[in-house]
């Protein structure tokens, strides 16, 4: 239910309440094709949207395998192509971007919570990155 109403708001004009730390990423389903979108805690850094996720949720398998993906993001739809990265896979690059988003969170703390998070890097579709720029300047 709280994952509904999180995607209700996120795409309702009364995002800015929870957009600034929650995203939209949508994506298809591995199995049935069908679009799957879940709210996500995220960071922009110019072109790329990273997002985060509990590694013992599965659907970041659909995402490591589909990974032309859409982000919702302060109430715009963004399109890019997503890396799935595990602490398996780079483990001090995890912490580093936990430890980003979060200025209240301890480098042990973010050591102690990389190993069950999984980081999708979103790096966003060239014409996306260009609108959304100009939206920005306008």
């Amino acid at each position: 239910m709280k994952e509904q109403l999180m995607k209700m708001l996120l795409l309702s004009p009364l995002h800015s309440l929870i957009s600034n730390r929650t995203a939209l990423l949508s994506f298809k389903d591995r199995t049935t094709g069908a679009e799957q979108s879940i709210p996500v805690t995220y960071a922009r850094t110019g072109d790329i949207v990273t997002c985060f996720g509990k590694l013992n949720q599965d659907w970041w398998r659909s995402v490591k395998e589909n990974t032309e993906v859409r982000v919702h993001v302060r109430g715009q739809e963004l399109q890019g192509h997503a890396q799935v990265i595990t602490a398996d896979d780079d483990r001090e690059l995890i912490i580093n971007r936990l430890m980003d988003i979060s200025r209240n969170l301890t480098y042990s703390d973010a050591v102690d919570q990389a190993p069950t998070t999984v980081m999708i890097q979103v790096n966003l579709a060239p014409e996306t990155a260009r609108d959304d720029a100009r939206k920005l300047a306008t």
